[in-house]
């Protein structure tokens, strides 16, 4: 996760900083696509899920979740704050700057160190490739990606298809989705 959110951040600095649209669309594109890919919901809620007791992990786990949400809101709404006193990349700078306090945070999720007891290394997790392939067969979880297809695309885009409406509209309209979530 730590990875992730050091390439999201320097993803939204190469596009602050582009020159060009392909040093653009490498930050914007390439570089914040596969940090956000690496930092999203469900990889902390798994680090959250492995690093609490069975007893405590949905508290955990909706804590979790709840603050996702919270951290959408409160970022829809500082952009509706700071938008007019700054330009896109000067907001993508200070964006990237917050991020790495993911970095910070995802140390919390680190498992507690155990002393080491054995004597051969544990065995590599394999990908279980048909079970994958049979998830995407059934219905319910075509359409929980699809859900998060529309979540995200609606996140990303609605800023900009909003552009010509009232300068906070768009915002607005991201808070007022958080807060009925």
């Amino acid at each position: 996760m730590s990875v992730g959110a050091l390439l999201y951040a320097a993803g939204m600095v190469l596009a602050a900083l582009a020159s060009s649209g392909w040093m653009f669309f490498a930050g914007n594109a390439l570089l914040i696509g596969v940090g956000v890919g690496a930092t999203t919901y469900p990889l902390a809620l798994a680090a959250v899920g492995k690093r609490f007791a069975e007893h405590n992990r949905t508290l955990a786990l909706g804590i979790a979740s709840a603050g996702g949400s919270l951290g959408q809101f409160l970022y829809a709404f500082a952009l509706g704050q700071i938008d007019a006193a700054f330009n896109w990349s000067e907001i993508f700078l200070i964006f990237a700057s917050s991020i790495i306090l993911i970095v910070l945070f995802s140390r919390a999720l680190l498992p507690p160190k155990q002393a080491d007891t054995s004597t051969s290394a544990p065995a590599a997790q394999q990908i279980d490739w048909r079970s994958i392939g049979a998830a995407f067969k059934v219905r319910d979880y075509q359409l929980l990606n699809l859900g998060f297809f529309v979540c995200g695309f609606h996140i990303a885009f609605c800023p900009y298809i909003c552009r010509g409406l009232w300068r906070t509209a768009a915002c607005r309209h991201q808070l007022l989705q958080n807060l009925l979530r």
